[in-house]
């Protein structure tokens, strides 16, 4: 009883209280508003605006701090003049329903805004003012720039609109917004040229149903003016975690630039950025750049309000280069772009650089490169996911490709090759690979004037019926025995994993053409290169026919029909192996010039070495063995020191007997232990070649007992190897490792001025002993390190390593291993 009449008193003090408040002064707004008529418009009155009033051109309106607009269903505020906003919140602009803000000023009974029940605080095309402190609530849009009007909107709070806390006018022109908070409107800002967000900071919203982000316009210069303009997206001004963006077409001599941690999301499809101009946008691994579909919620979070989702491939059309254009790119995230005709970076034109970026979830290519003619800088990129990798790629585009990755994309991982046109010199490194090797459909042919050099560890599929022809112009193919170049078919798993994506496979021989030197091409070396699986249409997979070609170490194996055929080259002919031909190995028949053919390895053909009473040379120390016919047309003035011919054997050094193949089946055709190989060889010739196949010293103390011998064949028996991880990059550490018996061995590491002769380990090829630039003891079985210094002046220098080394319970005798020869790289 008693709290009851306590509650009853405490609402009786509320009434008397009321009745005693001064009735709120309510002060009705009609036609045109100006200082001059209604105004100022003052705090503590209530103005109750029932249609729309207009400020007109020529007049100020003012409105102070705690004045109250409240706006029926068909009224807007709408200026043509100067708006003048308070210099500390708030003036409030809200609905006539609102009771919270000035009571029921409708008579209605209680009732409150709902988003949508008025118009808009509206600026028309030169309306200017400062739109400072405004609370605006349940409008339909909250501010509405007109083009060209000059309003800086700064500490505002703009709540619960139907449609855009700000509308910006879609023009080229800068609008500053700072210092203003947005919640639960339709969308933050929207239509913000790319000028104005240089001007904005401190903003914040939360709550919009679409979304909480600036919303920018592709309309950002005058299309009247020339003078070119510097754009740029910065960080501070993000709100909602990123940028919504529709197609932006940078124009000649403009310029756009992205600032780290900037997000970009694609609302609209199909959108693009066309760059006729420069494109900057340097990300950090920290604040890397993004761009990506709307729905992505892996960046920046829900941004479109949908629940969780994932980015639709396709839904922005990506990045095109024109001609004339600069795009330059680092720390870049590029996703769920492109279409069927268009990469997410197309690049027909100007200049592309980038630098450890990620482009994935491309609806069909990642980097698309159409034929272009320059030589763009991609390195330490990512490309996963997309349809493609790269593709559309002249050779001459992959010079300045390195250490880049690719994986998960659907079709082909690695670079693919499609133009085969070359113009000047093109020189591509391994570190130009994706997925391990580079595929190609084109046929390319090197004309008079143009060269194509290949480097150590290239792997090249090809990609159906393919020739790779030198004619008149020159081919430097030159990989080394640690790290051949590899020519392939694109079936083939066994080098570089499943490239086609086609399930498990080996290839088949004839998948592809053939290589082909001829009509005279130059000064053209073909060293330590492997072909397979060539001979398309039983044509020879190997064809040199140029008096001024160097071949060495070249490996021909699984040819449907001959493997090489040699009509014309320099001598000599060295370390030539080949292996599962069908037809001839190495065909001799019709070389038309004395050259000697020394240490050849030929096994599984249908013949090994054929040779004719034209072949004026000799072939010497050489192996042909387990082919149906070992040698064809040998006679004992051109066979000498060789395995494999019965009716030769004790002649000239000949002998026939099984020459122990280690594991022919993998194609490791060295020697095991016990081979009548061994020691069977031209030792003066060992002494002048120095190195066998594999760059191992060609020169040995192969039973460890102090006498030193050539071995017959391509490889040199060796009881050590030299292993050699990392890269020889300035600033990297490579790790060796001696494999072999229990054993201690001495790393030397010098200029690849060696061939000099050490008894009783064989013949150094590193480093004149005056020239070593490191040496060290290594113990078998543990990797050493060696730190290439981090200096850019000796990016380029080649140098070598070799180990010789001895077993523990004899450290007099031993072997010289193989060599690594390096350049060192940036």
């Amino acid at each position: 009883m008693r709290s009851n009449l306590v509650l009853g008193a405490a609402i009786i003090a509320l009434l008397i209280g009321a009745a005693r408040a001064p009735a709120q002064v309510v002060v009705a707004l009609n036609g045109n508003v100006s200082d001059l008529n209604y105004g100022p418009l003052q705090s503590g009155v209530v103005y109750k605006v029932t249609n729309t009033i207009h400020v007109p051109s020529g007049t100020t309106l003012t409105i102070q701090a705690g004045a109250i607009l409240k706006f029926g269903p068909d009224a807007d505020l709408l200026v043509e003049g100067n708006l003048v906003g308070p210099a500390a919140p708030y003036a409030h602009l809200t609905s006539l329903k609102d009771d919270a803000l000035g009571g029921d000023t409708n008579g209605d009974g209680p009732s409150q805004g709902q988003p949508g029940d008025w118009g808009s605080l509206g600026l028309g095309a030169y309306a200017s003012g400062q739109l400072s402190h405004f609370e605006i609530s349940y409008a339909e849009v909250g501010i509405s720039l007109g083009t060209a009007a000059v309003a800086p909107i700064s500490g505002c709070l703009i709540r619960d609109c139907s449609g855009p806390g700000i509308m910006m006018p879609n023009d080229h022109l800068a609008h500053p917004v700072t210092g203003t908070t947005i919640t639960a409107c339709e969308k933050a800002i929207t239509f913000c040229s790319i000028a104005s967000l240089a001007a904005m900071s401190g903003n914040q919203a939360s709550g919009c149903s679409v979304h909480d982000c600036i919303e920018t316009t592709p309309n950002y210069r005058n299309p009247f003016s020339v003078t070119p303009v510097d754009l740029i997206i910065p960080k501070a001004a993000m709100i909602g975690g990123a940028y919504v963006f529709s197609s932006l077409n940078i124009r000649a001599g403009d310029s756009l630039t992205i600032e780290p941690g900037v997000v970009l999301k694609c609302a609209l499809a199909p959108s693009y950025l066309t760059i006729l101009g420069s494109l900057h946008g340097q990300g950090t691994a920290a604040e890397p750049i993004v761009l990506t579909d709307f729905a992505d919620d892996d960046w920046a979070g829900d941004t479109n309000k949908d629940g969780p989702s994932v980015g639709v491939s396709g839904r922005w059309s990506g990045i095109n280069l024109s001609t004339g254009s600069q795009v330059d790119l680092g720390y870049c995230h590029i996703r769920f772009a492109g279409n069927s005709v268009m990469g997410a970076i197309d690049h027909q034109g100007g200049q592309l650089d980038l630098a450890h970026c990620v482009i994935d979830h491309a609806v069909d290519v990642g980097l698309w490169l159409h034929g272009i003619l320059d030589s763009p800088t991609i390195h330490d990129c990512r490309f996963d996911l997309n349809g493609y990798a790269l593709r559309g790629a002249r050779w001459v585009n992959l010079v300045n490709f390195r250490d880049n990755e690719a994986a998960g994309n659907l079709v082909l991982d690695a670079p693919l090759v499609e133009d085969p046109s070359f113009y000047g010199t093109v020189a591509i490194s391994a570190r130009a690979m994706m997925a391990g090797c580079i595929v190609t459909r084109t046929n390319p042919t090197m004309g008079a004037g143009k060269l194509l050099r290949l480097g150590p560890g290239l792997v090249i599929k090809m990609d159906g019926d393919r020739v790779l022809r030198s004619l008149g112009g020159v081919f430097e193919l030159l990989g080394t025995g640690a790290e051949p170049i590899i020519l392939t078919s694109l079936q083939d798993d066994r080098v570089a994993g499943d490239t086609n994506k086609d399930g498990p496979s080996i290839g088949s021989p004839g998948s592809w053409h053939h290589v082909r030197v001829d009509l005279e091409s130059p000064g053209s070396r073909i060293e330590h290169v492997e072909i397979r699986q060539a001979g398309w249409g039983g044509v020879e997979a190997f064809i040199c026919d140029d008096y001024e070609t160097s071949i060495r170490a070249v490996t021909v194996r699984e040819a449907p029909g001959d493997g090489m055929r040699l009509l014309k080259a320099v001598a000599p002919l060295d370390g030539l192996v080949a292996q599962d031909c069908a037809g001839i190995g190495i065909d001799l028949r019709n070389h038309v010039t004395a050259r000697d053919l020394r240490f050849a390895t030929v096994t599984g053909c249908g013949t090994g070495i054929a040779m004719s009473a034209s072949y004026a040379g000799v072939v010497r120390s050489s192996i042909a063995w387990g082919n149906a016919t070992n040698f064809s047309g040998a006679t004992a003035a051109n066979l000498a020191t060789s395995d494999g011919d019965a009716l030769l054997a004790g002649s000239n050094g000949n002998i026939h007997a099984d020459p122990l193949f280690l594991d022919p089946t993998a194609g490791d055709l060295r020697l095991q232990i016990g081979s009548p190989c061994i020691d069977a060889g031209d030792f003066a010739l060992g002494l002048q070649v120095a190195a066998d196949h594999d760059e191992s010293s060609r020169i040995n103390d192969h039973d460890l007992d102090g006498v030193l011998g050539a071995d017959m064949g391509a490889y040199e028996f060796s009881h050590f190897r030299l292993l050699a991880s990392g890269r020889p990059g300035i600033g990297q550490t490579m790790w060796f490792t001696l494999d072999g018996p229990n054993g201690l061995g001495r790393l030397s590491v010098g200029l690849l001025d060696g061939n000099w002769y050490y008894p009783p380990f064989g013949i150094v090829l590193v480093g004149l002993p005056a020239n070593y630039l490191h040496e060290d003891l290594i113990w078998e079985g543990y990797p050493y390190p060696i730190t290439i210094p981090n200096d850019p002046a000796i990016v380029g220098a080649a140098f070598g390593v070799q180990a010789g080394a001895a077993l523990l319970g004899d450290l007099t005798h031993g072997n010289i291993g193989n060599l690594h020869r390096l350049v060192v790289e940036d």
